[in-house]
């Protein structure tokens, strides 16, 4: 345990001594030998963070011609998501991919993720919208507060519900036994369906479902997947009620002290990487699916059609205007832009 905390203060105390010369590190001019930037994440190799991020090193590397090298550090290497959050707020780490649950207790008003049915389920319009000059304009302010500048938000999938019964209609949750993830919205999402929700993380889940204290629960399908809660279910419900968001951030100070020609570079590949992370978002849900399938080959996977999705919007709505309440000067705005254009 002692090796373990002293390695642990070295580790912290080197992160901090990189941090402190970032300033020089980071603004190097293109034209010079060679920099590096520190990329980390929270997911592990293989998944859709870890492509994402080796798409993302290699075009910087080879649009720099190999003047810039940007080291990969996957599986919460330099800390949870929320470390990642306070490297960025501090210049340490120059990228940062994270969710939008580990964000949102840092940036109340990326809690707009979390309302159900506001956003797109096509995924074309989803990345369009929500990387459209207006969306970003409405939303970075209250990043750039928190010294935190986001680069781009790309959907990872959506969250589904899997159940031991088919839940296609509201009332079909009326006192059903269900699990959330443990925050407000969520909270608010299915008490509002009349379900008995009980709010505690992923990893705390399984028993419950396993022993049937919980009828189903709510996550991504990446979580459905590595948690093993398909074992436990009978259906698995594509419900797409909201996205799962990963947003990439840097440090403001950081941003602005490039050249010119690498924020450019910078600019065009965050921009090139949008219709990867596209294309990547359907082949990671495609496998996972296939995956799953492969594992329990009886269990049941369905799509809410278009009218029923509509009856969950109805009572999901009466959700959205409790987002009004965040603190934030555009986040009435931002909702009601959402709503408009729903």
């Amino acid at each position: 345990m002692k090796r373990k905390i002293v390695f642990s203060l070295v580790f912290i105390l080197t992160i901090t001594f990189i941090g402190a010369a970032s300033t020089n590190i980071l603004s190097l001019n293109i034209n010079q030998e060679e920099t590096i930037w520190r990329f980390s994440y929270t997911d592990k190799a293989g998944s859709y963070m870890d492509q994402y991020a080796h798409k993302f090193k290699n075009k910087i590397e080879a649009e720099t011609k190999g003047k810039v090298k940007v080291e990969l550090y996957p599986a919460s290497i330099l800390g949870t998501g929320e470390d990642m959050i306070e490297q960025a707020q501090n210049n340490v780490v120059h990228f940062n991919l994270v969710s939008d649950k580990n964000i949102a207790s840092y940036i109340p008003e990326s809690q707009i993720f979390q309302l159900e049915y506001l956003f797109p389920d096509d995924i074309n319009k989803l990345t369009d919208l929500i990387n459209s000059e207006k969306f970003s304009n409405l939303i970075e302010e209250s990043f750039i507060e928190k010294n935190i500048f986001p680069l781009g938000y790309f959907a990872s999938g959506w969250e589904l519900i899997s159940a031991n019964d088919y839940i296609n209609h509201p009332d079909k949750l009326k006192n059903y036994n269900l699990r959330v993830a443990p925050n407000k919205f969520n909270i608010r999402n299915y008490e509002e369906y009349g379900a008995n929700v009980t709010a505690i993380d992923s990893v705390e889940a399984y028993s419950g479902l396993y022993f049937g204290v919980f009828n189903g629960q709510v996550a991504n399908l990446s979580t459905i997947k590595e948690m093993g809660f398909y074992n436990t279910q009978e259906y698995l419900i594509e419900t797409k009620s909201n996205p799962d968001i990963n947003i990439l951030i840097t440090n403001p100070t950081f941003y602005n002290s490039l050249t010119d020609d690498l924020k450019d570079i910078l600019n065009n590949v965050i921009l090139e990487m949008k219709d990867f992370s596209k294309k990547l978002q359907q082949k990671h849900y495609d496998d996972n699916l296939r995956n799953i399938k492969h594992a329990k080959e009886n269990i049941k996977i369905l799509s809410l059609t278009k009218e029923e999705r509509q009856l969950f919007k109805r009572d999901a709505q009466k959700i959205w205007s409790y987002y009004e309440e965040i603190p934030g000067d555009n986040a009435s705005e931002l909702l009601n832009y959402l709503i408009n254009i729903n």
